[in-house]
C-alpha cells in the first residue's frame, strides 16, 4: 500500500476506517444536496457503460447539454484514448479485506446511493 511507503506503523484498517467515513459523508451531502430541488442540474454516466463506449456516453451528455459534440473533438477523444489505454502505468489491485472493508460493510453504508442510483450502477 502506497501509504505504508516510509510510514510502517500505518495501520490499513484504519484507513479503510478514514476513507468510508469521509466517502461517505461526502455522498450523504450530494444526496441531499440533488434530493433539494437539484437534481435536473446533474447527468448521470454508469461506470460501466462509460468504459464500454465512452464516446457514445459523451455524445449524449453533449446533446443533454444542448452542445454539439464536434468531430475534431471525437477524433481528439479516440487519440487520446489510442495514447493512454488501460494498465499503460501498469495495474493497482486491492483488496477491500487488508482495509478491513467488507461487502456487507459497504452495502450497509452506501445503501443509500446505491438505492438511488441503481440505473447506472449495473
Amino acid at each position: 500500500m502506497l501509504l505504508q511507503v516510509g510510514n510502517d506503523d500505518i495501520d490499513p484498517v484504519r484507513v479503510g476506517e478514514l476513507n468510508m467515513a469521509q466517502w461517505g459523508a461526502a455522498i450523504d451531502h450530494v444526496l441531499a444536496f440533488r434530493a433539494a430541488g437539484r437534481d435536473d442540474k446533474f447527468y448521470d454516466i454508469g461506470f460501466a457503460p462509460f468504459q464500454a463506449n465512452p464516446i457514445a456516453e459523451i455524445r449524449c451528455l453533449y446533446a443533454w447539454l444542448g452542445r454539439e459534440l464536434t468531430e475534431e473533438t471525437e477524433q481528439r477523444m479516440h487519440a487520446w484514448r489510442a495514447d493512454n489505454p488501460r494498465d499503460k502505468h501498469g495495474t493497482h489491485e486491492y483488496d477491500g479485506a487488508e482495509f478491513g472493508l467488507t461487502e456487507d460493510r459497504l452495502a450497509e453504508r452506501f445503501r443509500a446511493y446505491r438505492t438511488r442510483f441503481s440505473a447506472v450502477l449495473e
